[in-house]
């Protein structure tokens, strides 16, 4: 289930027609890949999610790493945003959380692939204290301050 939420954030924010995620949009063969594997495997109901869960889904293969603050506080409120990193690298930053999501495997750096959620047999989500947090997001804001900019 925790796939099938990610994927859904990555794929509606790659769709979506909101300012905020203009510049957020993902190859369009993958956000295909994406629409019809969340056509196939959402449900309705909780209870069919769960029985289409145990019939052993095949998941899309991608590198997607979420990093969070260890605490959630005043202090630990993040930005709201969503760009392109690289041409085949994407940001979601979603305020109590980031979702780093590769579509291929030349984009996502060695430290970043140690915590990716590429495979099916667990889940990792990488924790910081709330300084590392902060200083994160005054980056990412940092970086498309000075692209916008350079325009």
């Amino acid at each position: 289930m925790f796939k099938l939420f990610i994927y859904s954030l990555v794929w509606r924010s790659s769709i979506s027609k909101l300012n905020e995620f203009e510049k957020y949009h993902i190859d369009d063969k993958v956000e295909e890949e994406l629409r019809v594997f969340l056509n196939d495997n959402l449900k309705t109901t909780h209870k069919e999610l769960l029985e289409n869960i145990e019939n052993n889904i095949k998941y899309p293969s991608y590198h997607f790493c979420l990093i969070k603050p260890i605490a959630r506080n005043k202090q630990s409120r993040g930005i709201f945003t969503a760009f392109n990193s690289g041409e085949k690298a994407h940001l979601l930053m979603l305020i109590d959380f980031a979702v780093f999501f590769y579509t291929d495997e030349k984009s996502i750096g060695s430290t970043l692939k140690y915590y990716s959620n590429k495979q099916n047999e667990k889940v990792i989500i990488a924790t910081g204290d709330i300084e590392k947090w902060t200083e994160l997001n005054r980056m990412i804001v940092q970086k498309m301050l000075n692209k916008k900019n350079s325009m």
